[in-house]
C-alpha cells in the first residue's frame, strides 16, 4: 500500500522535506492530465501545474483536502480552470473559404473536455474515478491493477463507461 503523502503532509506542514516528497507524488498525475488536456503542450502543463500548486497552498489547499487522491483531483480541477481562462483570453477565429469563423483546434477541445467532465458528474463515485484515471492516462493494465480485477475485466469496464458516456451524450 502507497503512503499517502498528504496526510503525512497535514501533519508536518512547516516541514519542507515533506512539502517536497508530497510534491514529487503528486506530480507526475497532475501534470500528466494537464499534459493531455493542452493537447501536449509541456510548457502549458508545466506552467499549469506551478500555478495549480500555488494556489493551493495561496488558499490554504491542504485544509481542504484529505488524501492523495484529493489533493490531486483539487489541483487537475484548479488546472482545468486555470487552462479555460488561459484560452477564453487567448481564444482567437480561423474562418472557412466562404468567410464563416470556426473555434481554434484548443477550444474544441476544451468544450469536449468541459462535455465530459459535465456528463461525469451524473455518474456513480466508481465511473467518475475511472474517468478520472483514463483522463490521466492511465492504461487498462494500470486501471487493472487499481480496481484489482483481470486486465480483460477493465477493458470491459472502460468499454461499458463509454456506451454510459454515450447514451448520456445523447439529446433527449
Amino acid at each position: 500500500m502507497a503512503t499517502d503523502r498528504t496526510s503525512i503532509l497535514r501533519e508536518n506542514h512547516d516541514n519542507d522535506i515533506a512539502w517536497d516528497k508530497w510534491f514529487r507524488a503528486i506530480y507526475p498525475r497532475v501534470y500528466f492530465t494537464l499534459f493531455g488536456m493542452t493537447s501536449g503542450t509541456k510548457e502549458k502543463a508545466e506552467d499549469l501545474v506551478q500555478e495549480s500548486i500555488e494556489r493551493f497552498i495561496k488558499y490554504d489547499g491542504l485544509e481542504k483536502v484529505q488524501t492523495d487522491a484529493e489533493a490531486v483531483s483539487y489541483l487537475i480541477k484548479t488546472g482545468k480552470r486555470l487552462w479555460i481562462d488561459q484560452i477564453r483570453g487567448e481564444q482567437e477565429s480561423v474562418p472557412y473559404a466562404d468567410g464563416r469563423e470556426s473555434e481554434t483546434d484548443d477550444s474544441q477541445s476544451l468544450e469536449k473536455e468541459m462535455e465530459i467532465e459535465r456528463l461525469a458528474e451524473q455518474l456513480k463515485e466508481d465511473d467518475r474515478n475511472l474517468v478520472m484515471w483514463i483522463r490521466e492516462g492511465r492504461s487498462i493494465q494500470e486501471l487493472a491493477e487499481r480496481l484489482r480485477i483481470s486486465y480483460s475485466a477493465a477493458g470491459v469496464r472502460v468499454h461499458r463507461l463509454r456506451e454510459k458516456l454515450r447514451k448520456l451524450a445523447e439529446p433527449m
